[in-house]
């Protein structure tokens, strides 16, 4: 019984890698495997018919009315074609599309059973030939409809790149399979009974269809497009009309132009035929089975081998490029007389069938995802099933006519010379047409990316092609109307976007504003000012106006007016008047008044600074700002720096980067560590400007600093802003790692104008930048290699999950710094909607996401990007960085110990993770890890690493016990106490944690007394 269970397993298991290989060969996923295989039978069978058919039908026809004949059946089929891709588009408002699919199916073999019995009558026998080259036109329109959107239901985005080759290389292996089987059938059953046979084909793939409809039901919708529209009115689509518009022209070209190609290489192929191959018709339609049976292999072996990998490694467009760039480079050899017409069209044909239902067959589903889904399977409909019959019929028209006008031309060449320069005029209009459709392909590349990143509903505002005069009016109107609120909200718009004339738009409207507005403006004003504008704002303040609109507007009319009289000033700093008004005129007076009024605004400020109401000192502290200068106030600012109320030492904070007082900056930078002080404190040290660069670069490197407190430091250099301060910033771009390189990229991307981005443009580079991301791939490289090694399988205790989801974390994190370097290549929208598509935990958003990066990345690290991004096992994704990093499996105590020295790029997290994990495995660590744990600046990271030497190495710990019992950080503090009395060592009074972060603990010196614990 064992043996019999452990067979099973290990034939199981053979099975298993059998299958994993089979689908790696293909390309393919598990997920995937079934639905891939049932639509590569649908297709390979109805196209073994459909190929039957059509070389049946080709023999009869040439033999019954010749290869000139061939413009008329263009034409009249576009009419039929037309007609159904109408009744197809119709009638998805009708039924379901899982039915729909059937039907059709089921309907293209049905008229082959009357086609039979019509050749059997004689007065019948030509129509019937005539009809039955009308429905394979007919049945190639609804066949490639069928597939393609049954395809589009079954597969996202990315899939279907994988996947569309193989299930369209069932049209190759149909070749294969038609094209040896049919002199057979022939010399059994005669030509006509072949037609029998296509019909049977047909029948059993629509049989497929069915099944496979039923089984994958949940990929289509139930209702029918009508009830669906009803229902879901696709908002987004409206947006999309535009663009959308744009992108579906450019995709009718793309189609029609390759349908007219086709058309026009099939014309001359078959024509050289007739003129060079003087044969029976059952002889050609041999020579017909032997060349797409040849044709066939090398496209099979391209389509399994090659196909989808090319696609994915060169991308959609890149390969749509081939067959246009391909054919015009054949059609100028064979034009220039290097090829004969007769190989030269047997070489284009090839060409165009080889990649027409290879690479190309695999691309064209792909250009319909972009497309919202509501409308795809409509579009799919109009393009294929319309616009491609549509141009049969044209080009059957201008096939005519380019005849006739050769005829009219050469009717008096021999019939050798005239039919040579008939083919000459054929190849130069497949030349041009082979231009116009490279240039389409370029166009729509374009249109593509843009298209997906709209369609993930993130919208990028760009106020470069605002008219400004034009936003003045619009503004100016909408003050005059709207709430408070709104009316705030447009004078900050309009300060932010035109600074320079907002005077212009809000002086004339100052007495129609609130007292809340009328002190906005003027602030805004201020800011700005401009002498036309002191009329409206003197006669704002003739009648009674609120404190805080008189001061706004002294400080405007005497900081814009170039001849002020400050006397009047004195009127105002009576004590009488509101503490605010009085400190403003002081002010005023300090920065423009001589020696003696000077004097009297000091004394004014005094007694505000000393008043024992706060509004008083708080007005006099933010006059000692608009001063510029303290002077004889400055014995003032100590005592006010511990005042008991916030609101005054805030508006300290200002008075001191306001007049530069450099003994008091490290004010500013402890009201970073406090959240009530915290604002106050970035607008004071944004005050002080390049001044502050040094303190605060000082403070965001310090480790022993809070990160939220350095955080808050690097952001302020970036709202500082100024050039000095981008350098700052990209200079510690290159060193930092973690949290502070993540704030440093989001602070650049935040500059206003992309500063930041021309700055790490010009600095860096793109190399620079490049190398950036190859740091961050190295570094996932590293997190992915060490989940391999402490899988659960391996590690399964609680510490080893622990550091797992530490580790999955810092990937994350990882991969969200690459994509905020990205946006310093790429336009931001276009990454962020595709890392927007990627966090989302829908399948069909993560494959959008892909395909934006696809279609927009040209860096060197592209596919290991992908890669990562991609949803693949973490193997998979260890294999692709494989340029970045050599993986070598490592035992569980090793890789942790692998990882303690790469301990200066993992978290804290992470790191206190490893450290309990070898607690918890008894596994060594060195005595230079141990002490950088030790010395370590977060707490949790000390803890951990002394829970670590209590089980590794107690006399060690003995000896260090003395030097850390005055841990700043209180748990650790604990923890060595109770270490202490458990051992029995003599503690000192404990002593209050340090409050300053700058504390460096004394470790004993390096290796001193460390024993290893031997690994258990």
């Amino acid at each position: 019984m064992a043996l019999n269970g452990q067979t099973e397993q290990l034939t199981t298991g053979r099975k298993k890698v059998w299958s994993r290989g089979l689908l790696d060969w293909f390309n393919l996923r598990p997920e995937e495997s079934d639905r891939t295989f049932l639509m590569f039978a649908f297709y390979t069978a109805t196209s073994v018919g459909v190929l039957w058919l059509e070389v049946s039908v080709a023999a009869l026809f040439l033999g019954e009315y010749g290869a000139n004949s061939l413009p008329w059946i263009y034409i009249v089929s576009a009419g039929i074609g037309t007609s159904l891709g109408f009744a197809y588009s119709l009638l998805q408002k009708v039924l379901p599309l899982r039915r729909l699919i059937v039907l059709v199916a089921v309907l293209m073999a049905l008229p082959l059973l009357l086609f039979r019995v019509g050749l059997v009558l004689p007065l019948l026998m030509g129509y019937t030939v005539f009809l039955m080259r009308l429905w394979l036109e007919a049945i190639y329109v609804l066949n490639e409809l069928n597939t393609s959107i049954t395809a589009n239901q079954l597969f996202n985005i990315r899939e279907i790149k994988r996947t569309y080759p193989l299930i369209s290389s069932g049209i190759l292996v149909a070749d294969v399979l038609s094209g040896l089987s049919l002199p057979v059938l022939r010399s059994l059953v005669g030509l006509e009974n072949v037609i029998l046979l296509s019909c049977l084909m047909l029948c059993l793939g629509a049989g497929i269809l069915f099944h496979l409809s039923h089984r994958y039901s949940q990929f289509f919708p139930d209702a029918s497009r009508r009830r669906l529209q009803e229902r879901q009115p696709d908002f987004t689509t409206r947006r999309l009309r535009g663009p959308l518009r744009r992108y579906v022209i450019l995709l009718v070209g793309f189609f029609v132009i390759a349908q007219v190609m086709l058309l026009l290489i099939d014309f001359q192929y078959l024509a050289q035929l007739e003129q060079n191959l003087d044969v029976s018709v059952d002889r050609i339609a041999d020579f017909l089975a032997l060349f797409s049976a040849i044709l066939g292999v090398f496209e099979l072996v391209l389509q399994w081998f090659a196909s989808s990998r090319i696609i994915e490694r060169l991308g959609v467009f890149l390969v749509a490029m081939l067959p246009p760039c391909l054919i015009l480079f054949f059609s100028l050899l064979t034009l220039t007389g290097v090829i004969s017409l007769f190989w030269g069209f047997i070489l284009l044909k090839f060409t165009d069938e080889l990649l027409r239902y290879t690479v190309i067959a695999g691309t064209g589903p792909v250009l319909f995802q972009p497309i919202p889904d509501s409308l795809r399977s409509r579009i799919q409909s109009m393009v294929r099933g319309v616009a491609e019959p549509l141009s049969i019929g044209l080009t059957g028209l201008a096939m005519l006519a380019t005849l006739w006008v050769t005829q009219q031309l050469f009717a008096r060449d021999t019939a050798i010379a005239f039919q040579q320069k008939e083919s000459l005029v054929f190849l130069v209009q497949i030349v041009a047409l082979s231009a116009v459709w490279g240039v389409t392909v370029w166009l729509l590349q374009s249109r593509y990316v843009n298209l997906l990143v709209i369609s993930t509903d993130r919208t990028d505002l760009s106020l470069s092609d605002v008219d400004m005069r034009t936003f003045r009016r619009a503004v100016a109107d909408a003050l005059g109307r709207g709430s408070d609120d709104d009316k705030k909200s447009c004078i900050e718009l309009l300060s932010h976007l035109d600074p320079r004339n907002v005077g212009e738009v809000l002086s004339p409207l100052l007495p129609t504003f609130s007292p809340a507005l009328q002190r906005l403006s003027l602030n805004v004003m201020t800011d700005h000012p401009g002498t036309p504008h002191l009329e409206a704002v003197r006669s704002l303040i003739q009648n009674p106006v609120p404190a805080s609109v008189l001061a706004a507007a002294l400080r405007y009319l005497w900081l814009t007016d170039p001849n002020p009289d400050i006397d009047q000033l004195r009127h105002y700093i009576r004590p009488e008047m509101d503490p605010e008004v009085r400190g403003t005129a002081a002010a005023l007076m300090l920065r423009r008044g001589n020696s003696q009024q000077k004097a009297v605004a000091t004394e004014t400020l005094r007694r505000m600074l000393t008043h024992e109401r706060e509004w008083e000192r708080m007005m006099g502290c933010r006059a000692l700002g608009e001063a510029n200068y303290l002077q004889s106030l400055r014995i003032h600012v100590e005592p006010l720096l511990k005042d008991e109320s916030l609101r005054v030492r805030c508006a300290l904070l200002e008075a001191i980067a306001a007049t530069h007082t450099e003994e008091y900056y490290p004010s500013l930078l402890r009201g970073l560590y406090y959240k009530s002080t915290r604002e106050a404190a970035i607008q004071a040290l944004v005050r002080l400007g390049d001044e502050a660069i040094p303190m605060l670069v000082e403070l965001g490197e310090d480790p022993y600093k809070s990160e939220l407190v350095r955080t808050y430091a690097w952001r302020t250099i970036g709202k500082i802003g100024s050039i000095q301060a981008v350098n700052a910033l990209i200079s510690h771009l290159l060193t930092a790692w973690g949290s502070t390189r993540r704030t440093i990229l989001r602070i650049l991307l935040k500059l206003p104008n992309e500063a930041g981005i021309d700055a790490v443009e010009e600095l860096l580079g793109r190399s620079g930048v490049e190398t950036l991301i190859n740091q961050e791939l190295l570094f996932i490289g590293q997190m992915y290699a060490s989940l391999m090694d402490l899988a659960p399988e391996n590690v399964s205790n609680e510490a080893g999950e622990l550091l797992r989801r530490a580790l999955r974390d810092l990937q994350q994190d990882s991969q969200q710094r690459i994509f905020l370097l990205l946006r310093f290549l790429y336009p931001s929208s276009t990454i962020q909607a595709a890392a927007f598509d990627l966090q989302t935990n829908s399948w069909e958003s993560n494959a959008r996401g892909l395909e934006i990066l696809d279609n927009t990345l040209d860096i060197q690290s592209k596919w290991a990007l992908l890669s990562i991004f991609d949803q693949r096992p973490d193997l998979e994704k260890l294999e692709s960085l494989s340029e970045f990093i050599t993986y070598e499996p490592m035992l569980p105590n090793q890789r942790v110990r692998h990882l303690l020295e790469l301990r200066h790029f993992l978290s804290d997290w992470a790191l206190a993770c490893c450290v309990h994990l070898a607690r918890q495995c008894r596994w060594s660590l060195t005595p230079d890890q141990v002490v950088a744990c030790l010395r370590h600046p977060t707490g949790f990271v000390r803890e951990a690493i002394v829970s670590y030497l209590e089980a590794a190495s107690p006399r060690t710990l003995r000896e260090l016990l003395p030097a850390l019992k005055d841990d700043p950080h209180r748990l650790v503090a604990a923890q060595v106490r109770a270490l202490m009395k458990t051992l029995g060592l003599k503690s000192a009074a404990a002593s209050p944690p340090h409050r300053d972060r700058h504390h460096r603990l004394y470790i004993a010196p390096r290796n001193a007394g460390l024993e290893p614990l031997p690994d258990m």
